[in-house]
């Protein structure tokens, strides 16, 4: 039987890097030759990759940015039907594509949707115009509008939309119309994420120079109960810490890092994830074409996990999940007992109030959800 693992494809390109982006990203025009080189050289790995996958089926497919959707129909038809070539892709795929407003069109879409994608995950963010442009995005709220309609004209039957909160200068009123216009979109999947200040991104610099005024925490707090409230209420269960989804819709890709499952990530910066080791490939692009067009490793670096490495990980990012981590899962995985190996650090943060427990499973609290990293850093305080 074959083994079932996720593909994580990686598409470094956009037209503007916004500013509070950490992920290895460069600031093209789609017509450039470097671009047209990392499609060949992408298309390359995509192959390699493939034979060394023959006992193993492709469950998922995400392709992420930077911004998919900047490459023109035909490098994006190239990619898609190499993936369909090469890989073992199970018939009932979940195979998700990044778009950013205003990179999408009615030729795109159509593609996409011929080489078997069925979910979109849309960068709206904000519903202003101003918000939009202080975080250095180059869409408008209106752009969002054009192709959030051209990608469900396509028949696209699986979006999530992207939001972010605590924002410069955001109002409580602004991101409650932010969520509102979310669901009047009538996605599938709503990602709601809080804005985190990556050290030396230009946002960080910015805010540490007292040039960019962010939410109060009191603020945020509030915009984070708006989330709970509208999101819910409107028909989208909250499943992980920053996902929301109607019912049966959410995402299977994602939920492969939740559990800490293998993967297989191809492009310059992509991870991968197997046999207790991760791998990266090399962040720089023209050191990445270098690499495969010469027929060498894209690995720049590997790290081997201890079982106790591995155990704590499945614990922190299970946690994220609202079902939490199974104690039949753990046993099977590891081959021992969840509460053998973490009662103490269960126990204190059943005490606070962070986690629950039933026969079957750990799972965080509301609270857990709220003050998540409290919880992961207990297990990965752990590794040694």
């Amino acid at each position: 039987m074959k083994k079932k693992i996720g593909l994580y494809i990686h598409v470094p390109f956009c037209l503007k890097k916004c500013l509070y982006c950490s992920f290895y990203s460069e600031p093209v025009r789609p017509e450039q030759l470097l671009v047209r080189e990392y499609v060949e050289a992408l298309n390359i790995e995509i192959k390699r990759a493939a034979d060394r996958a023959d006992e193993k089926e492709i469950g998922t497919i995400y392709m992420g940015g930077g911004t998919p959707t900047l490459l023109s129909a035909q490098q994006l038809a190239s990619l898609l039907e190499n993936l369909n070539r090469h890989f073992h892709l199970l018939d009932d795929i979940e195979f998700t594509v990044e778009a950013n407003p205003g990179t999408i069109d009615r030729e795109k879409a159509s593609i996409l949707r011929t080489y078997g994608v069925n979910r979109i995950s849309l960068g709206m963010q904000a519903a202003q115009d101003h918000l939009l442009s202080l975080i250095g995005r180059v869409h408008t709220y209106e752009s969002t509008l054009r192709s959030y309609e051209m990608i469900k004209e396509a028949g696209f039957e699986n979006v999530n939309v992207d939001l972010m909160y605590g924002l410069p200068r955001q109002t409580t009123k602004e991101w409650l119309h932010t969520l509102k216009e979310a669901v009047r979109l009538d996605p599938d999947h709503i990602s709601a994420y809080s804005l985190f200040l990556e050290e030396a991104t230009p946002l960080a610099v910015q805010h540490k120079r007292g040039e960019t005024a962010l939410p109060s925490e009191e603020e945020e707090e509030l915009m984070y109960d708006q989330t709970e409230d509208i999101l819910p209420s409107r028909g989208f269960s909250r499943y992980e810490i920053s996902s929301y989804a109607k019912p049966q819709k959410e995402c299977i890709h994602n939920q492969i890092y939740w559990l800490n499952e293998e993967y297989t990530g191809l492009g310059a910066a992509a991870f991968s994830y197997a046999d207790r080791c991760r791998e990266k490939n090399i962040n720089r692009v023209t050191e990445y074409l270098f690499r495969i067009f010469s027929d060498q490793s894209a690995k720049d670096w590997q790290e081997r996990l201890s079982l106790e490495n591995e155990m704590g990980e499945t614990m922190m990012m299970g946690l994220r999940m609202k079902r939490g981590v199974r104690f039949s899962y753990f046993k099977d995985r590891f081959g021992q007992d969840l509460l053998q190996v973490f009662g103490q650090e269960i126990a204190y943060l059943q005490e606070l109030g962070l986690v629950g427990m039933d026969e079957e499973s750990v799972f965080p609290t509301g609270k857990g959800f709220r003050y998540n990293n409290a919880v992961g850093r207990e297990f990965v305080g752990r590794q040694g």
